[in-house]
């Protein structure tokens, strides 16, 4: 895959990219400011100091929520597959765990990856590796898939966009581990449900093994273009600066004294 050049190497960031902040960034319209901020975030509490602004934070609701799915289907998976669970470990632990992969097929959960894309530190913790392989003459060829669990009852853009965020720092662990990769898919495990009695919608049981995969392709083009190419959207970010990142103040909301109010985001 194409690589970052080395002029572009130098530039680090406070914080590592992961595959949430970058999909929000996708989502916010590709608001340079706010990846700024992602990236750099002393930055955005100096602002946030300066202005009063408050940090928009998530609803302990809706993370909640999305944590009591996933342990549903952390539970349900571990009932019938072999699941090996990662939580609270290191990137190596998991190239280790990919290296000792048996027979058959193993779903490996929250896996913390580690890497660069481009030049760029990236990291996260994907909900799901499934990987199959391990038999006949080729044993070290593998078949991956990288899952990702949302509660939302619809599919959206971002989430695919994270799923190949980790499908990129996936191959690099499998590269570690000395396993040949023969195909590597997406698949995105949310919430389903149907018309129960009087109309009104009820959850059904999902199965975790029955999941739709995708084309991961046009995905990873498009990381490719937001991060690792020559002029990404990360290197636009890094290189800008505090007051090209911050030049859009007469753009954005007022607060109640009148004075502009730079950002609202969600770090």
């Amino acid at each position: 895959m194409p690589t970052t050049p080395e002029s572009f190497q130098n530039f680090e960031t406070e914080r590592t990219l992961g595959a949430q902040r970058l999909a929000q960034y996708v989502q916010r319209e590709r608001c340079e400011r706010y990846l700024r901020f992602a990236l750099f975030p002393s930055e955005a509490k100096s602002l946030a100091t300066r202005y009063r602004v408050p940090f928009d934070a998530l609803s302990p609701l809706l993370s909640g929520a999305g944590q009591t799915f996933e342990r549903d289907i952390f539970a349900e998976l571990s009932a019938r597959e072999r699941v090996r669970d990662l939580r609270n470990t290191s990137a190596a632990a998991f190239v280790a765990a990919l290296k000792e992969q048996t027979p058959g097929r193993t779903f490996y959960y929250q896996p913390r990856l580690e890497g660069r894309v481009g030049g760029w530190a990236c990291e996260g913790y994907a909900d799901l590796i499934q990987v199959e392989g391990g038999e006949g003459e080729g044993g070290d060829e593998v078949v991956l898939t990288v899952l990702d669990i949302k509660a939302s009852r619809r599919e959206t853009v971002g989430f695919r966009l994270q799923v190949a965020f980790y499908a990129r720092l996936l191959l690099d662990a499998a590269r570690q581990a000395g396993l040949r990769v023969a195909s590597i898919d997406g698949a995105v495990v949310s919430r389903a449900h149907e018309s129960g009695g009087g109309g009104e919608p009820r959850e059904t049981e999902i199965d975790p093994v029955a999941f739709a995969k995708f084309d991961l392709s046009l995905y990873l083009d498009e990381i490719e273009h937001l991060v690792a190419a020559r002029d990404s959207d990360v290197a636009r970010a890094a290189r800008a600066g505090f007051e090209s990142a911050t030049r859009a103040r007469r753009s954005a909301p007022l607060r109640p004294d009148g004075r502009s109010a730079p950002f609202a985001l969600r770090l």
